[in-house]
């Protein structure tokens, strides 16, 4: 039995590309954490916080982040005020740390799949310049 299949073949060649991708919105987002500066793409599986915040509509409002970053919060310890981590505690109730980290992952996946689909619309409907060239 051969033990290569079609994705092994598939994927040798995005192994071996070597040029980083580069892009820019074609207009000003306009928001104070995005730019129509030229910028390196972000592989989301690499680092998913970047990718959100350029590709997930209106990062900086969004609860489900402000949620996520309370979960990291409660999972570290690592609330200032007591306050704060006690009201968080009255929302999500007493959970154990393997339930909170659970969580974290369900939501870490519902905003990738958002942004996703969000970068899916800019693409589709022409909002960014990719760049397929070195910038360093």
């Amino acid at each position: 039995m051969n033990k290569y299949n079609i994705a092994t073949f598939a994927l040798k060649p995005i192994l071996l590309m070597k040029t980083q991708v580069y892009f820019r919105f074609r207009e000003h987002p306009g928001d104070l954490f995005r730019s129509n500066d030229v910028v390196k793409l972000t592989d989301p599986d690499i680092d998913l916080d970047a990718f959100l915040v350029q590709f997930l509509p209106n990062y900086q409002s969004c609860p489900n982040v402000a949620y996520l970053n309370n979960l990291y919060k409660l999972f570290h310890d690592e609330f200032i005020h007591n306050e704060d981590k006690e009201s968080f505690l009255e929302i999500i109730g007493d959970k154990s740390l393997e339930l909170v980290d659970e969580e974290i992952k369900t939501i870490r996946h519902e905003l990738y799949v958002e942004a996703l689909r969000n970068f899916y619309q800019i693409v589709l409907n022409n909002k960014i310049e990719i760049i397929n060239e070195s910038r360093e």
